[in-house]
């Protein structure tokens, strides 16, 4: 009948690769926790909330722009020893307090900020007659 939907499913051409939004590496060499925070503070924007760590050495380290509750969890579970994000609800830094994974929140802009000048060079380079300005 008319009224029942109709859908039409594909395979997806790269057989359902997840590609995650945050990133996650480890340092040269391990940091302390205050030495971290003054990294962050010096190259992205002064932190506006902190979780610490429960390790006193910072090796792993995982990043996730704007909004980071989806990321605490998954980059506890991959043995990132801090997260520095945009910002956190409530229950997501108490759950990142209670898995032990420290956070560093520089803003939600400010850490999307960083990106701008990437995807405006990617998409110059798929569209170079496109007229880009800021908004």
């Amino acid at each position: 009948p008319y009224e029942e939907v109709a859908y039409d499913l594909y395979r997806k051409a790269d057989g359902g690769t997840i590609y995650g939004i945050g990133r996650m590496g480890d340092l040269p060499k391990p940091i302390s926790w205050p030495a971290l925070q003054k990294v962050v503070i010096h190259n992205i924007a002064p932190a506006c909330a902190t979780v610490k760590p429960s390790r006193s050495a910072i090796k792993r380290v995982a990043v996730f722009a704007g909004s980071g509750k989806s990321g605490v969890v998954p980059a506890a579970l991959q043995g990132a020893d801090v997260l520095v994000t945009g910002e956190l609800d409530h229950h997501a830094r108490l759950e990142a307090e209670w898995r032990g994974l420290g956070v560093i929140e520089v803003g939600h802009a400010e850490s999307e900020k960083l990106i701008l000048p990437i995807l405006e060079k990617m998409i110059y380079r798929m569209i170079p007659s496109i007229n880009l300005f800021l908004l």
